[in-house]
């Protein structure tokens, strides 16, 4: 023992830590580990801190700041231009997330050294998707979307199109998905007029996010009388356009509307003959943004006015939304729009036909079960059983087979 000091004092001092509720000391620390042990606990902190990252890796500072007007954007662009990178753009609503989004930005990424991503302004998908969309609000949809490791910019734009974001950021690609054609494309010629390329991305995935939440997003019924429920019937499906009403690219002007040839005259014969009428069309020019679901409910209402005076009522119209990046179920060929008319009218499905002027018409018919009939007298091979040249000569030769 130490001379002048007593056995209590010569024992080494305890020095106690704050530590969690649960959590025990085990034993007496001298000074010198004690503050070893701090340093350690404060570098494994800072690692853990620096390791913290949302969705595909990005750190949780990162992602508040990818987030930013145009205008910064655009600041920041210019500095990665005169820093000699390449910098990409693409745009959407990405109002649900899924796989599709994630493989078509990241291989977006593999093409520049920055990525530019545009969202809709909840504004504007309103206005090209219907009143019931977007689900997720803009701010969070952007949030979203920066938080994926692919990308280093987001905003958030008001515009139906690209064309100011295009002439504002000037990136070098401007990269869209393989649906897309790059004719019809009006912020194309942008881009190439001062060098930059334009880049589609053929769709991998076959997912939709329309399709996800299709029972939240507007149905389509028809606004006119219906056929009382009661006991099935055979039905008639219908496409609209070329079958119809006269085939116009992207028809979604009222005025422009035209009946075509004996439609109303084939329509009631049809109706006469107890057949229920469900009308199947695909529009894919809402999905593209050439129109909204509204314009498309303006040229039903026309045509409802169009045949009132003859007595001709459908049963119900299912319209599919989508393009084909969509990869959805209702987009004939496949039969989704049909499998659903089943499920909800009363119909017989023996002895229903389906008449269209294009073999997905006809195809989506075949994939259950249903004879078609063919409006036009191409000579291409057909799996349509009859061929007509209008509609009162479909549903003669119907009629003819009953």
């Amino acid at each position: 023992m130490a001379k002048g000091l007593s056995r209590k004092q010569e024992q080494p001092k305890t020095v106690k830590l704050r530590v969690p509720r649960g959590r025990k000391v085990a034993k007496a620390l001298s000074p010198e580990p004690v503050q070893q042990r701090v340093e350690r606990s404060g570098e494994r902190i800072r690692k853990q801190e620096q390791q913290k990252t949302v969705n595909l890796g990005v750190p949780r500072d990162r992602k508040a700041s990818k987030v930013s007007s145009r205008e910064q954007v655009q600041e920041n662009a210019g500095r990665w231009r005169r820093q000699g990178q390449r910098i990409g753009y693409t745009s959407g609503v990405f109002d649900l997330l899924h796989a599709g989004h994630l493989d078509y930005l990241a291989e977006a990424r593999r093409h520049c050294d920055r990525l530019v991503v545009g969202v809709n302004s909840d504004r504007s998908v309103r206005a090209n998707k219907g009143p019931s969309r977007p689900i997720v609000p803009e701010a969070e949809r952007a949030a979203l979307v920066a938080g994926l490791k692919p990308v280093d910019a987001v905003f958030i734009f008001d515009e139906l199109n690209n064309n100011a974001n295009i002439e504002i950021l000037k990136p070098q690609l401007y990269i869209k998905a393989g649906d897309y054609d790059a004719a019809r494309l009006s912020s194309a010629p942008l881009v190439r007029a001062y060098g930059g390329e334009v880049l589609l991305i053929p769709v991998k995935h076959a997912v939709s996010t329309s399709e996800r939440i299709e029972t939240v997003i507007a149905r389509c019924h028809a606004r006119a009388e219906r056929l009382p429920a009661g006991e099935p019937r055979p039905a008639i499906f219908l496409d609209r356009d070329g079958v119809i009403c006269e085939e116009v690219d992207f028809l979604h002007e009222p005025e422009k509307l035209r009946l075509t040839p004996h439609c109303a005259q084939g329509l009631k014969l049809l109706l006469e003959s107890r057949y229920r009428l469900v009308v199947v069309t695909n529009q894919a020019g809402i999905g593209l943004g050439y129109y909204t679901h509204e314009d498309f409910f303006s040229v039903n209402r026309a045509m409802f006015r169009a045949l009132k005076d003859d007595g001709i009522f459908f049963d119900r119209i299912y319209y599919c939304p989508h393009n084909e990046a969509d990869n959805c179920r209702c987009r004939k060929p496949r039969p989704g729009m049909l499998e659903r008319a089943l499920e909800e009218l009363p119909i017989l499905a023996a002895g229903s036909w389906i008449i269209g002027d294009r073999e997905s018409d006809i195809e989506a018919g075949a994939a259950l079960g249903f004879p078609g009939v063919r409006i036009n007298r191409t000579p291409e091979p057909s799996r349509a059983r009859l061929r007509a040249g209008n509609l009162l000569e479909a549903a003669r030769a119907i009629l003819d087979l009953r």
